[in-house]
């Protein structure tokens, strides 16, 4: 039992815990069951089975029961749970660079920027991050064209373009 739950304790990194609240020898019962309730936690059995009427009272109380036969299973399941609960990893890739010409302030869009594309393209699904001085940047989502009605699906070099701006010190 010892190995077992040092092998989970190691799973454990920065952002994400892992803690074993209870081991033990023979079968779950009701008790194991409240333990991981009122802890929120799960419990995993090894070549056990729910006793009694742990299984019934971890339906009702909404605890996962999860039981393996082999260990390296267990570990597994506990990495891809770990995995879940870990924030996303956003990579940024520069697909075009536009300027800034002119910084518009319009009373119902809030401050916009016209800019040319200068080098590649933007696209619509892509992020947009404004550079202005290194310690100032505004994130936006795609751009709109010159007359504000269309909406591409990429803007070309050479293309005028308008963006909202929301500035946030970095």
């Amino acid at each position: 039992m010892e190995a077992i739950a040092n092998a989970l304790r190691n799973l454990a990194t920065p952002t994400v815990g892992v803690s074993v609240i209870s081991s033990g020898v023979g079968g779950i019962t009701e008790s194991d069951v409240t333990l991981a309730k009122a802890s929120s936690a799960i419990v995993i059995g090894f070549n056990v089975r729910p006793a009694g009427k742990s299984r019934a009272l971890a339906d009702q109380e909404g605890v996962d029961i999860k039981m393996y036969q082999i260990i390296y299973d267990a570990i597994d399941d506990v990495k891809k749970a770990m995995v879940g609960m870990l924030s996303p990893v956003t990579r940024e890739k520069i697909i075009g660079k536009a300027e800034i010409r002119q910084v518009f302030h319009i009373a119902k869009a809030g401050t916009v920027a016209g800019c040319t594309v200068v080098d590649g393209k933007l696209t619509r699904k892509a992020q947009i991050r404004w550079c202005a001085i290194p310690s100032w940047s505004s994130r936006g989502s795609w751009p709109r064209c010159d007359d504000l009605r269309k909406t591409p699906a990429r803007l070309p070099m050479g293309t005028s373009a308008a963006s909202p701006l929301r500035a946030t010190v970095t």
